[in-house]
């Protein structure tokens, strides 16, 4: 039998691989739908770099997972954790370019907005 220090580390161990085999599934999912969905069915031509664009991916589930292991390690419990996420998610959510409202054309001199 082991002692419980070891089993702790084995917790751990297998929620990293869980966290990986998470990323990994999402980052094939993703390059999939971008080659057979967006390439293939629909005929887009990608014009950027796509292993850039994968990266983009897999910086964002990074970060995406340090930010929920941080905020599940500062709240005590569930509803804390859904309430510290709100505080978070709300304010880079307002900050995005797309929240902000732009002017259609500012050259044919309507006074027309619309939102990203």
């Amino acid at each position: 039998m082991g002692s419980s220090a070891s089993d702790a580390a084995y917790a751990v161990r297998d929620r990293h691989v869980e966290y990986l085999a998470n990323a990994l599934v999402i980052t094939v999912a993703v390059s999939l739908s971008l080659t057979f969905v967006v390439q293939k069915l629909l005929n887009i031509p990608i014009s950027g770099s796509v292993p850039l664009f994968m990266f983009g991916v897999v910086l964002y589930l990074f970060l995406a997972t340090v930010v929920g292991l941080f905020l599940a390690t500062i709240a005590r419990t569930m509803p804390q954790l859904g309430l510290l996420y709100m505080l978070v998610a709300i304010p880079l959510n307002m900050l995005r370019p797309s929240f902000i409202e732009v002017p259609v054309s500012m050259s044919s001199g309507q006074n027309s907005w619309r939102w990203l």
